[in-house]
């Protein structure tokens, strides 16, 4: 009796600080490995829903890990052969690359720059670690005639803020709701990311 004692109370404790590595909803229950170690490493994007809405306008994007579709309100839609890679270093910086073919014209955009996890805000309910600062500090962008090129440096630029529903080793998830108001006219962002461990 007194070794069953022993073994749940043990389990009580050692519970909590497992629960600690869970930040996101759809995060593993239980890991072994740091935010950072489940993170860091090269990702492609396999999964991608996205609608954006403007007053009465809509627009919606899906990707099947290929192909691209992009709806503009009531038009046909507009498709593409799409890649992206974003490749996470454990020294605080990131590459994000796309190659984007529509029809015979080929775009390649890459982004530069540092990362690093954002503290926890109660009021706001997020927690330490659940979203992720990324701030670009070089952008290159070329469509076979022209080419773009962009540095920041000091306090660089932020591309974004970024909450992960889901960080596990093999797959991560980036989740995106966001609802505006400018002088009466609606903005509202709905988007779903997933991206698989290379």
């Amino acid at each position: 009796m007194k070794k069953l004692i022993v073994i749940t109370l043990c389990a009580l404790m050692v519970i909590p600080v497992f629960n600690t590595c869970k930040k996101g909803e759809n995060d593993p229950l239980l890991s072994f490995r740091s935010r950072k170690k489940r993170l860091v490493g090269e990702w492609q994007l396999t999964e991608w829903d996205r609608t954006y809405t403007y007053g009465s306008s809509t627009t919606i994007t899906n990707f099947n890990g290929s192909i691209k579709t992009v709806t503009y309100g009531s038009g046909d839609p507009v498709t593409s052969s799409y890649t992206e890679t974003m490749t996470i270093e454990d020294d605080g910086t990131f590459t994000i690359a796309t190659t984007e073919i529509t029809g015979g014209d080929t775009e390649q955009e890459t982004i530069k720059g540092y990362w690093f996890f954002m503290d926890g805000n109660k009021e706001a309910e997020y927690k330490d670690k659940e979203r992720v600062s990324f701030q670009m500090t070089e952008y290159s962008s070329s469509d076979g005639e022209d080419t773009d090129f962009y540095t920041s440096s000091g306090d660089a630029e932020t591309l974004g803020i970024v909450r992960f529903s889901q960080l596990k080793k093999k797959e991560i998830i980036i989740e995106t709701e966001i609802t505006e108001n400018n002088d009466g006219t609606n903005r509202t962002i709905s988007e779903t990311m997933t991206y698989e461990r290379q």
